[in-house]
């Protein structure tokens, strides 16, 4: 746009825009310099990017950092919690821990502590029936998703869930687990054994 109202104008470049005025110093136009402003522009959005790359990236980096570290206090305070509940004990086989329950719950009780060893960070083969989950195994204290967990390898395994356990008995122990568990299971049997017999 040149608007010169009979005059010759005078012309401006400032930061990329040229501004053409009339010789009584009235501004008439403006011409963009994309030669100029267009370089300049893709410079301060690319270095603008980078810089909240940047930010992002270490903002990240602390909350990541501390979570990590808090994950790792925890899980030192479980360790220990396990030490003193572990201390003077023997590692047992799977024989040797399903004979501390019932002739009719030893499969199960083998099968759950093979659970548990994918679920907690302490050494399932200290374990003994009358350890609590939560106070004495820890369960919880690292991953707030370990019961979750833990109640979807028992369902996979059993099709039952831990849920109404953990309602009635906040902090239940092993033998209590394995002892719904056996409970479920023959009741479940007894379902299917019905449902089979009305079918025939």
């Amino acid at each position: 746009m040149n608007l010169t109202n009979g005059r010759s104008p005078s012309r401006a470049a400032i930061g990329g825009i040229t501004i053409a005025c009339n010789g009584a110093g009235g501004r008439v136009g403006f011409e963009n310099n994309a030669s100029r402003a267009g370089p300049l522009m893709r410079t301060v959005r690319r270095e603008m990017y980078l810089a909240t790359l940047i930010i992002f990236a270490i903002s990240l980096a602390v909350l990541i950092g501390r979570g990590v570290w808090r994950m790792s206090q925890r899980s030192s305070a479980v360790k220990r919690r396990a030490e003193t509940v572990f201390e003077g004990r023997q590692r047992l086989t799977s024989d040797e821990f399903s004979e501390l329950f019932p002739h009719d719950a030893r499969s199960i009780a083998t099968r759950f502590r093979d659970i548990l060893k994918g679920v907690l960070i302490v050494d399932a083969l200290f374990i003994q029936p009358n350890d609590h989950l939560i106070a004495d195994l820890g369960l919880g204290h690292v991953d707030g998703l370990e019961p979750y967990h833990l109640d979807g390898d028992v369902q996979s395994e059993y099709n039952v869930s831990l849920l109404p356990l953990f309602e009635s008995i906040p902090d239940p122990s092993v033998a209590d687990v394995v002892q719904y568990l056996a409970s479920q299971n023959t009741t479940n049997k007894a379902i299917h054994r019905s449902r089979g017999s009305a079918v025939s």
